[in-house]
């Protein structure tokens, strides 16, 4: 299905700072997608949130990401208002620090987007008044900091911005809905593999972490990321291998042992699986 493709070189005034606030009133909307992250929170009002398999209600308090090349539109609103915050998290350069800690931040802006089809958007983030009301104050910072570009604009906007992710970390951690809670019982093994995956750690020692019996835990991982705790430590330990080949002079072995791996031909083995080429094709495509 073709969708038009919104460029974020249209959106960003400062292409080495991509974020951007838009307030507006969500009406009808053609097909699209986008280059860049989109922050979705939705105001006031209610509508239809439509994809290419799927339409789902939306209504105040409703929050969501949006992935770039994700096609959607808005049907059938009623006095539907968005805030949308856009993005391009590479660019940005966002410090994680510890926000990782935080099991809403994984399921929010990492897990949730990717699995919203299959969850039929059962596992969004929904806000109380107050809690709505205290994130539009955080969005109202950061817009006046991107609206009125003073010196040092980027640095304060880059806090509120940190401050909002924090926020909305917090109120999904905290959100009680059973498809919400499945989802953050497996992101206490993702953040564990994000901060261990350098060591010599197995599905025990991933498994102990999530207070779940082995055979629940595989379950709820595989439902929440359509792969096994072994597989998903296996591509966070090649993602990590594959940015010291770009970035380092180290040999291949080294960036293996770097990277928690103990045999250098498994390494490969699982390198040419994931990057599609060896560890050496691919630093000399670099």
């Amino acid at each position: 299905m073709d969708a038009f493709l919104y460029n974020g070189d249209s959106y960003f005034l400062n292409q080495e700072f991509p974020l951007v606030v838009n307030y507006h009133k969500q009406r009808g909307s053609v097909l699209h997608a986008h280059d860049f992250y989109e922050l979705v929170i939705v105001r006031n009002g209610s509508g239809q949130h439509v994809t290419e398999s799927l339409a789902y209600p939306i209504a105040a308090g409703d929050v969501f990401v949006l992935s770039p090349q994700f096609k959607h539109y808005y049907t059938d609103t009623n006095n539907l208002e968005l805030i949308n915050i856009l993005y391009s998290p590479e660019k940005l350069s966002i410090p994680r620090l510890d926000i990782t800690s935080i099991p809403g931040y994984y399921v929010l802006f990492e897990v949730e987007p990717s699995l919203r089809e299959k969850g039929q958007f059962k596992s969004r983030l929904t806000l109380g008044m107050e809690q709505l009301a205290a994130v539009e104050k955080i969005v109202s910072k950061l817009h006046g900091e991107l609206k009125q570009r003073s010196s040092g604009y980027c640095f304060t906007a880059l806090a509120h911005f940190m401050e909002l992710i924090s926020c909305l970390s917090r109120s999904y951690a905290s959100y009680n809905n059973k498809f919400s809670r499945k989802l953050l019982r497996a992101s206490s093994m993702m953040n564990f593999i994000e901060h261990n995956f350098r060591e010599k750690i197995g599905l025990d020692d991933i498994v102990r972490r999530s207070n779940m019996s082995l055979s629940t835990a595989n379950r709820a991982f595989r439902e929440a990321m359509d792969m096994t705790p072994i597989d998903y430590l296996i591509k966070v330990r090649i993602e990590y291998a594959a940015k010291l080949l770009k970035d380092s002079n180290l040999s291949v072995m080294e960036i293996a042992e770097k990277s928690g791996f103990s045999d250098s031909n498994y390494f490969t083995k699982q390198f040419r699986k994931i990057m599609g080429n060896s560890p050496r094709s691919y630093r000399k495509l670099l």
